[in-house]
């Protein structure tokens, strides 16, 4: 992925960084995975193109398999989610959907299921994200890399789990 590289001195701030190169600092988070110690003198980090969140999307999407699935009477977004072992959100997103009501009875769905190696998890009141990196043993960076949580992450938000990624 496109980067530029920004070698860190003693005013620079997320905010500053944010202005002088025209992005978000949630892009900037993102590049460098929440990095700690992220600007620290003399540390060199990536800062991306405006395009970078597109493409980072797009390698979160070659995590799922696509699979067709007909709604059944009784049927929910969460229960579909569950028995797919997918999120909420990824079906919507999938089809089009911005209410889970949208689903229609009989009408067939587009469900992305994680791959081999990967899970979805639902965050606790009480998780971390270092307490998640331990209870699947995997690394901080490795959420980082799939999930969207440069803004924060919250109780039921579903992470993308790269199981054994170090």
């Amino acid at each position: 992925m496109a980067t530029l590289s920004h070698i860190v001195n003693q005013n620079d701030t997320l905010e500053r960084l944010s202005r002088l190169y025209k992005i978000p600092v949630c892009m900037i988070l993102r590049a460098n995975e929440g990095g700690k110690g992220l600007l620290r003198p003399g540390r060199r980090i990536a800062i991306p193109f405006p395009n970078y969140c597109l493409e980072k999307a797009g390698s979160r999407d070659e995590v799922f398999l696509r699979r067709r699935y007909a709604v059944q009477a009784g049927d929910t977004l969460f229960g579909i989610a569950q028995k797919f072992g997918t999120t909420m959100q990824k079906i919507l997103q999938d089809n089009g959907y911005t209410r889970p009501e949208e689903l229609q009875v009989g009408g067939e769905i587009v469900v992305s299921c994680p791959k081999e190696g990967f899970i979805v998890y639902s965050l606790k009141a009480t998780d971390t994200l270092e307490d998640v990196a331990l209870k699947f043993d995997v690394s901080e960076r490795a959420l980082w890399r799939y999930n969207d949580i440069a803004c924060g992450a919250y109780p039921g938000m579903q992470l993308i789990i790269p199981l054994g990624e170090k």
